[in-house]
């Protein structure tokens, strides 16, 4: 069974995630549910999806199907990821994912994270620098020993 995952934070991590995921959907180990951006309304981060100079989604139709971005694929497979618009203490999706990915940059510490770790939530990815975690992965060299 495949993990959830929720994303804290639309910027270019986030962007380059989703599409490395959907482009993968099959084999992944697990499935974004959620993205959160306390700055960016759905409308924008689709703007920003259909968009982008480098991380190009011509394999997908991207349409905004209620407060989802819904993505189809040209073979009929549909993904669907819920988007909220909250600061993060108001998160509605907060403990539902196994996976929390933080993806602001403004939670970089273990402290900032510690409270994404409740409910289902057991793991909490951060895609900066974070001196104090219990491990830095970083894909390509030591990605494996996650």
């Amino acid at each position: 069974m495949k993990k959830s995952a929720g994303i804290n934070g639309f910027g270019r991590f986030a962007l380059h995630l989703i599409k490395y995921w959907l482009d993968r959907k099959e084999e992944s180990n697990f499935e974004i549910k959620y993205i959160n951006d306390d700055v960016l309304k759905i409308d924008k981060a689709i703007q920003i999806i259909k968009n982008d100079n480098y991380v190009i989604f011509n394999k997908y139709k991207i349409k905004k199907f209620g407060n989802s971005i819904r993505f189809l694929k040209m073979n009929g497979a549909i993904a669907e990821i819920e988007y909220t618009n909250c600061e993060k203490n108001k998160i509605p999706w907060i403990g539902q994912p196994k996976m929390f990915f933080e993806c602001t940059g403004k939670n970089t510490t273990k402290k900032d994270c510690i409270k994404f770790l409740k409910g289902k939530t057991s793991i909490v990815l951060i895609s900066a620098t974070c001196w104090d975690a219990d491990k830095t992965i970083i894909y390509g060299f030591n990605n494996r020993e996650y």
